[in-house]
């Protein structure tokens, strides 16, 4: 895993020690190698690279693109697979952040259509020679997790794409005569200086959400591509001269497939498998879970010997020591446990907080950062669980607003929609409602309206709406839901920064492009709505018990309640401070949240703490505004 920088602009001669500077945060995505490469994409000239491969130096020679790129080496370690690469014509350059998975399968064909290559099995030169043969339809061939950029230098254009779930990220900035992109926010900021601005709207979003999905960030000036998009530059125009999805997950809904376990177990073996392609070790969360103990299961059947890492709690409401042990002695497993402790959490939750370049609420960041910490002392690559709940119905808000809206009438309304009467009675008007009520039922899981309200601002601009697939049957709608905001939004955002931040690559089978579209397709009735995640379940029967199996899910986070109300922390004593940003700038009445102790108040009180630690590092850092 990688992180890089680009920056074109139309008139400015770009200094070089000053853009290397200007993107430095992001050697922890790719401490092993880095490499850059500049010129002039008006008259086509490469005056500089230097990379572990190549070095070109054309002294004091006009520059006005840059690229930068940091490598964590973990397939093909050899010097040639370096970054940024280029094509043995130089007419073509890219920088990438992922793992192509199916990079052999793509190599080989190529072979067959006449490409030869120069490295031994470098995933970043199949890229790079996909687009020359098949242009952007080579992301229809792409298995994997990235985000790239290609600087076609005969076309004068840049190509951007990111995977399909949004695991890796991509932004990007046009302003001033700048086109300026990056793996993370950080670098695009401080190129901007003082010519960004945050986003009442943004702010907004993340009040009511916890989180500002894509394509919007924090900032005005700055975007995100949305995942499973692609998007390409004109150089010569100077503009965004097309932006377009190559993957949505709406296209697999077909409801025509009849679930088999036999090759839901197939699919998710091979989704595991593929994942453990690598150069270096490669180790495994272990959350005593259903689907951290599959990918363990998975792993034991290659026959790859296997590290797992685990977090334990000591307050027994959120430990699962007696599930964890179990897959470890069943799998033979040499298990390392990080003990969460409650001492000394304000530093803890800094450095976690730190991970994110905006605010990010999910409380879930805290033992997502203690395991990627330990396991970044002795590997680079983690497989982990995510992704399986969103795509197959594991949390108890799925039944739940499905029954309590839905209930026994949706059969009947099933039934109904099909006659020719149906909407002319004016009945359609009736699932209609059922729809709205089930949206909005949904809806309420994720949004804090009540908190806006208290900014005296309960304008939440529609965000979520884009996630609702209106076109779908309700268990669709659900489904779609979770997997575009929850997964894509949520947990990869998560789970990329938490692990990047310690220079660990971290893969999730669960949201493996095949997996995902034969569940998709798959005609599921309401009944895995009471047996949640069955397919997982039923891979794992041969091994473990009923109560292994459907035990009640505790999840993977972080004891927000006793944290707000029994422990006592500086941090969150910084908001009753008139001066904090969230009183002082805002306006909030923290002491009149408090006082009513609850858990939706104590997670209120996170969700600003979360703020108000982003807005110190936006003053006090290198992100001064």
């Amino acid at each position: 895993m990688c992180g890089f920088y680009g920056r074109f602009t139309n008139s400015e001669n770009l200094d070089i020690d000053t853009n290397i500077n200007l993107c430095k945060s992001l050697s922890c995505r790719g401490p092993d190698s880095d490499g850059y490469t500049a010129g002039d994409w008006k008259t086509r000239n490469i005056n500089l690279i230097q990379n572990n491969y190549l070095n070109q130096n054309q002294d004091n020679s006009y520059n006005n693109f840059f690229l930068k790129h940091y490598r964590l080496e973990i397939l093909d370690l050899d010097h040639k697979a370096s970054q940024p690469m280029f094509l043995e014509s130089k007419n073509k350059v890219i920088v990438f952040n992922g793992e192509i998975y199916n990079y052999r399968e793509l190599k080989n064909d190529l072979k067959k259509k006449g490409c030869k290559f120069f490295t031994e099995h470098s995933d970043t030169e199949i890229i790079l020679k996909g687009y020359e043969y098949w242009g952007k339809d080579f992301l229809q061939h792409l298995d994997g997790q990235f985000s790239l950029v290609i600087y076609d230098l005969e076309n004068q254009s840049v190509f951007l794409a990111r995977d399909p779930m949004g695991q890796k990220p991509l932004y990007y900035a046009q302003i001033n005569g700048e086109f300026i992109l990056s793996s993370t926010l950080f670098p695009i900021l401080r190129t901007l200086r003082g010519r960004k601005q945050i986003s009442n709207k943004s702010l907004n979003t993340y009040i009511n959400l916890g989180v500002v999905p894509s394509p919007n960030t924090m900032y005005k000036e700055v975007k995100q591509l949305m995942p499973g998009e692609y998007m390409e530059f004109d150089l010569s125009s100077w503009s965004n001269t097309y932006k377009d999805f190559y993957w949505k997950k709406q296209d697999y809904i077909t409801n025509d497939t009849i679930y088999e376990q036999e090759v839901f177990d197939q699919i998710f073996s091979d989704a595991v498998k593929k994942r453990l392609i690598s150069d270096v070790p490669v180790a495994a969360f272990l959350s005593g879970g259903l689907d951290s103990t599959a990918i363990i299961k998975a792993i034991s059947q290659t026959g790859e010997d296997v590290s797992s890492f685990s977090v334990v709690f000591e307050d027994k409401l959120y430990d699962e020591s007696e599930w964890i042990d179990q897959v470890v002695d069943k799998y033979n497993l040499s298990d390392t446990k990080e003990t969460f402790v409650s001492s000394d959490l304000d530093s803890l939750i800094i450095k976690a907080s730190n991970s994110f370049e905006e605010p990010f609420y999910d409380p879930s960041q805290i033992p997502t950062y203690i395991i990627s910490e330990s396991i970044s002392k002795k590997y680079k690559v983690a497989l982990s669980g995510d992704g399986s709940d969103e795509l197959m119905y594991g949390y108890e808000r799925n039944e739940l607003a499905y029954r309590q809206i839905l209930g026994g009438k949706l059969d009947f309304i099933k039934k109904l929609n099909n006659h020719k009467w149906f909407h002319k009675a004016g009945v359609g008007r009736k699932f209609i409602q059922f729809d709205r009520e089930l949206r909005n039922r949904y809806f309420s899981y994720f949004e804090d309206k009540n908190l806006l309200k208290l900014l005296d601002n309960d304008k939440s601009y529609h965000e979520l709406n884009p996630y609702w697939d209106v076109d779908e049957d309700p268990l669709k709608q659900i489904q779609l839901f979770e997997l575009g905001l929850y997964t894509s939004e949520f947990m990869n955002l998560k789970i990329d920064r938490t692990s990047m931040k310690n220079s660990l690559e971290v893969r999730s089978p669960f949201e493996d492009r095949k997996l995902i579209e034969y569940i998709l397709s798959c005609n599921f009735n309401e009944n895995i709505l009471y047996n949640k995640k069955f397919p997982v379940k039923n891979y794992l029967a041969s091994d473990f018990s009923s109560n292994f199996l459907n035990r009640k899910k505790k999840g993977f986070s972080f004891p927000v309640y006793e944290y707000i109300y029994s422990q006592k922390s500086e941090l969150v004593d910084l908001l009753f401070d008139n001066s904090s940003y969230v009183v002082s700038n805002l306006g909030f009445n923290i002491e009149k949240i408090y006082k009513r102790k609850n858990l939706a108040n104590a997670h209120r009180i996170w969700k600003l703490l979360m703020l108000e630690l982003w807005m110190n590092r936006v003053k006090e850092s290198e992100l001064d505004t």
